[in-house]
């Protein structure tokens, strides 16, 4: 026997859109709604794009954020697990500015987040040079991923919340705006049409075989109301973040077609934000200054995310190269003076060039010449650490490779050596340079070398009193990081860093190691080689 039957089926999709409000969260990423329609096209679809400080005074050790903008659509976490993907271990914070959109995405969003051990902020992101967008943006930023920025102000409202939600630490400043209001269940029902077979034994209906044989789509509609086992789902992931339990009832207070802006103590107390510091904390160029620096600070070496170099599109001075580097002054052979030129921002791996070029001498003991704007402090004071051990003098000056500079990607060696000269004059040694310098057993610097210590901002108590404690272990006088002298020494500034014991001499320059004439003397100087 055989009857025709149909039945209906609720497909259930919870969307949170900002129905009121249209935001106008483009790359300014301005905090302020308009009154706009509640369709999702009205909205860009959530991208995510890596950026990098724009702060000159942060290189070569940068800190970086995933910036995160645009609606959330169903799709968005698979494009955000491909991101992650991409850029491996790198912890770097979310910057999310967002109108809302689809709470199931955005819940995922969150779990991946937490998952990650990521911090999350409202923010926007002001590009230099180009927008991720732009069909003729630098080749160099498109390549790599990474885009040069700064941090602005932005929106979370409606289902962005959620996914802010899932950062250990949570952070929106006083310009942020936070929005909530009920969510928006939307339910598409679905008429099904099917063929069944049954027996009938001792009287009763047996369903023998099933068959659908047509599909008819009902008009779908949408209520605000929670059903009780999504209610009880998003309590549970509530607590799984560690926001309050009320944060559901403030939202589902506030109706759909309107949208209620979080106060900071709002904020606080449903916890949907950690503390009260600015989003820009997270962001900050001091932020890569200090000991141990933030996991979000990305040396030059490892910016790109696609593993290609782009130390030419973000500092023109180079990374630190060490090479060693023979007197070209005539009549000094066989005899000639030989050293090695330290030169460019000292990144988190130069400790690593200098050992192997260090292994490669054995014995031998040359002076290094620095020639250096600083960098990384944990890699300068790695980098004086392994010149105190070698025992080497390190001296303030400018080495003149013949045809090139030994910053330049376009040097190469004659035969395997590097031949020319070093002076005083032009010889730059500030900020983290100043750390390498104080590791020399002998401490030169002549007239005319820049030398101080110079941050570009202000550092927190516990750098200052690590970089205080190396200095002592190098015997040299914190005070002499006191010291304001940036352009030009002359011999009274000698005077006072010697007072410091940064020199310890007034009166030797970088010739006293490099000039041909020291080749002749008796005892010849260990860096003579013939």
């Amino acid at each position: 026997m055989a009857k025709r039957r149909f039945r209906v089926t609720r497909l259930i999709m919870l969307t949170a859109f900002a129905a009121a409000f249209l935001f106008q969260f483009a790359f300014a990423a301005g905090a302020s709604a308009k009154k706009a329609s509640n369709e999702a096209s009205d909205f860009q679809p959530m991208k995510f794009v890596v950026v990098r400080s724009s702060s000159p005074a942060c290189e070569p050790t940068c800190p970086q954020w995933i910036w995160a903008n645009g609606e959330i659509v169903g799709d968005t976490p698979a494009q955000f697990q491909r991101l992650l993907k991409r850029i491996g271990r790198q912890r770097l914070p979310v910057v999310i500015n967002s109108p809302g959109g689809n709470v199931e995405a955005a819940i995922k969003l969150a779990r991946m987040i937490r998952g990650r051990g990521l911090d999350t902020a409202v923010g926007g992101a002001l590009l230099v040079g180009c927008l991720p967008e732009r069909k003729d943006c630098l080749e160099t930023q498109k390549e790599t991923g990474v885009y040069l920025g700064v941090l602005v102000r932005g929106i979370c409202a409606s289902a962005c919340p959620l996914m802010l939600a899932g950062g250990v630490e949570r952070l929106a400043g006083e310009s942020s705006y936070v929005g909530v209001h009920q969510i928006t269940t939307t339910v598409s029902r679905e008429q099904v049409f099917y063929r069944e077979r049954y027996q009938l034994v001792n009287g009763k209906k047996r369903v023998t075989e099933r068959k659908v044989v047509q599909r008819k789509k009902l008009k779908s509609y949408k209520t605000t109301k929670l059903a009780n086992q999504t209610k009880t789902l998003m309590l549970g992931f509530l607590k799984e973040m560690g926001l309050s339990q009320s944060y559901l009832a403030v939202a589902q207070g506030t109706a759909a077609a309107d949208m209620r802006q979080l106060t900071w103590p709002e904020l606080i107390d449903l916890k949907v934000i950690t503390g009260f510091q600015a989003p820009e904390s997270l962001v900050q160029p001091g932020r890569c200054l200090e000991l141990p620096s933030g996991d979000n600070c990305i040396d030059l070496v490892d910016a790109g995310s696609s593993g290609k170099d782009i130390r030419m599109a973000l500092n023109p001075e180079g990374l630190m190269k060490f090479v060693v580097v023979r007197s070209d002054e005539t009549g000094c052979e066989p005899n000639c003076p030989e050293w090695i030129a330290a030169e460019g921002v000292i990144d988190t791996r130069a400790p690593e060039r200098l050992e192997k070029l260090l292994k490669g001498l054995g014995q031998r003991r040359l002076p290094l010449v620095l020639n250096s704007s600083g960098g990384n402090l944990a890699a300068a004071m790695a980098l004086g650490r392994l010149v105190r051990k070698a025992e080497l003098t390190t001296v303030v000056g400018s080495t003149a490779i013949s045809g090139c500079l030994p910053s330049s990607d376009n040097c190469r060696p004659n035969r395997d050596r590097y031949t020319g000269n070093a002076v005083s004059s032009g010889g730059v040694c500030v900020f983290g340079c100043v750390l390498v310098l104080a590791g020399g057993t002998q401490r030169l610097a002549g007239y005319h070398t820049a030398v101080a210590w110079s941050p570009p901002g202000g550092l927190s108590n516990n750098t200052r009193f690590a970089v205080d404690a190396y200095l002592g272990e190098m015997g040299v006088h914190p005070g002499a990081l006191e010291e304001k002298i940036a352009d030009s020494l002359d011999s009274y500034s000698q005077w006072r860093l010697y007072l410091r014991r940064l020199l310890t001499t007034t009166n030797l320059t970088v010739d006293s190691v490099v000039d041909g004439g020291i080749c002749r003397q008796t005892p010849k100087p260990a860096n003579c080689n013939g």
